[in-house]
């Protein structure tokens, strides 16, 4: 048996039991995680592009657009959810090792943010399909499994590309096709259109110019759930696109099933690229030990990885360019003590106290890293970060290891949701948070998604204004 028909009988046949009770339990924290993140960055000029472009292309529908009270067809939710979910860079993501590294340097490790894909596909499918909570909570979970084993088995210089959206269209045709119940014959044809249509940029972003489109996330979601689609219909791909060694590594399935790297995971504390977390940690606990203040600072200089030394702009020029900057995270975290949608907006990118500050943060190789050849080969999976802070009568070093959100230093599931109250605070009222989290909590017993769905239409002024024709949902 192939790979592809081995990774389709799986999502035909997994059912929740098919999983342990923690691994289910991260599930319903990774939906809460990009629930949130996907109703803050609803409000991101990203966002709202997207949406307005979803409007006027595809039709209303039952599908939610996080973030407004109206719906559209699945493909059309599933795109503007997917972006909204991305636009602040503080969506899961998953870089863990899964097998020694081949030749190429980069077989073996995923790369990416299963949320935002996984979740907006997962959603909308189930929306569109009057599925029962199990059935979505289950689709969540094997498009997770899959998706991040297509990421890291990917064979990087034939596939050219290492962002999310590369492999995201696998991972959202995947969570369709188990909401529709699809056959294994046909979630193989699913994937090799999704391997076809998904996107594969042939030029690398830089990091000094972050663009909105940042990994294809938003189109590699619209990219499978058409996939799936036209595969239900009899419309045939490349069946057997994930058995070609030379592309995908055929290692990285063998454990399908049994090793859930949903568990491996990463949450983010933070808005912004997570390539900066390292050093933001370390500045906010100079801060709190030291009682620093930003007026005192006058250099701060981070010792970090050879790719970590690229996100070095002080002068961002947008949102998405300051989520990638260094300087100007380290100067928003000493200005405010945090990196969130409150404190890291388009407001601040003129503020004269934050780039003031942000002209004077260096980033250096660390020499650590320089002499230890395997740190840097680690990365994305390990990314040290030294950081200096120099005042007018001391030096103050912090070094991080392992980032707060990292498997080795996770956030408790109680910070998943209190990030999660926070982020929607400007959306939804206590109670109806609160409902959505017991919800979520039992969703195996919901019947019909409409009892979630229902739930998630703004009912507070602050969110983000509905269109005047709009599609309402009750």
């Amino acid at each position: 048996m192939g790979v592809t028909e081995t990774v389709a009988r799986f999502v035909a046949t997994a059912t929740l039991d098919s999983f342990p009770s923690a691994v289910i339990e991260r599930a319903r924290l990774c939906l809460l995680d990009t629930l949130g993140v996907a109703v803050a960055g609803a409000e991101t000029t990203a966002a709202r592009l997207t949406r307005g472009y979803a409007r006027r292309v595809f039709l209303p529908g039952p599908a939610t657009v996080l973030g407004t009270g109206w719906g559209l067809r699945a493909e059309g939710a599933a795109l503007a959810n997917g972006v909204s979910a991305s636009a602040l860079d503080m969506d899961d993501g998953h870089r863990v090792a899964l097998a020694p590294r081949g030749e190429d340097n980069m077989v073996g490790h995923c790369a990416g943010h299963p949320g935002a894909v996984v979740i907006s596909a997962a959603l909308a499918a189930a929306e569109e399909a009057g599925a029962t909570g199990a059935t979505f909570l289950a689709s969540i979970l094997v498009a997770y499994e899959v998706g991040i084993r297509i990421s890291a088995a990917r064979r990087i210089p034939i596939v050219l590309e290492n962002a999310t959206g590369n492999w995201g269209a696998y991972a959202a045709a995947l969570a369709a096709a188990k909401v529709h119940a699809l056959d294994p014959r046909a979630i193989m044809e699913a994937l090799g259109l999704a391997g076809s249509f998904g996107p594969n940029p042939q030029a690398r972003v830089t990091f000094r110019s972050m663009p909105m489109v940042k990994e294809s996330i938003g189109w590699s979601v619209v990219s499978g759930l058409a996939s799936t689609a036209l595969a239900a219909q009899g419309f045939t791909g490349l069946e057997t696109i994930l058995d070609d060694p030379r592309a995908f590594s055929p290692t990285l399935f063998g454990d399908l099933g049994h090793r859930h790297l949903i568990l491996q995971g990463y949450f983010k504390p933070y808005a912004a690229c997570r390539m900066a977390h390292a050093a933001v940690d370390a500045v906010l606990r100079l801060l709190d030990k030291h009682g620093l203040r930003q007026s005192e600072v006058r250099e701060v200089v981070v010792r970090t990885s050879h790719k970590g030394t690229m996100l070095d702009n002080p002068r961002p020029s947008s949102l998405e360019g300051a989520q990638y900057s260094v300087p100007f995270c380290i100067a928003v975290a000493l200005h405010t003590g945090a990196i969130d949608p409150e404190t890291l907006h388009e407001g601040m990118l003129d503020d004269p106290v934050i780039r003031a500050m942000a002209d004077r943060v260096r980033l250096v190789l660390d020499p650590v890293q320089a002499e230890r050849p395997e740190l840097e080969r680690g990365f994305p999976v390990k990314n040290r970060a030294e950081v200096v802070v120099r005042t007018r009568g001391a030096e103050h070093v912090e070094c991080v290891e392992h980032p707060r959100g990292d498997p080795e230093n996770p956030l408790t599931p109680q910070e998943v949701r209190e990030k999660f109250r926070r982020l929607t605070r400007r959306c939804w009222d206590p109670e109806r948070t609160a409902a959505i989290m017991a919800t979520v909590e039992r969703l195996e017993q919901v019947t019909h998604i409409a009892e979630l769905s229902w739930l998630l239409p703004p009912n507070l002024a602050t969110a983000t204004p509905c269109p005047a024709n709009g599609k309402g949902k009750k």
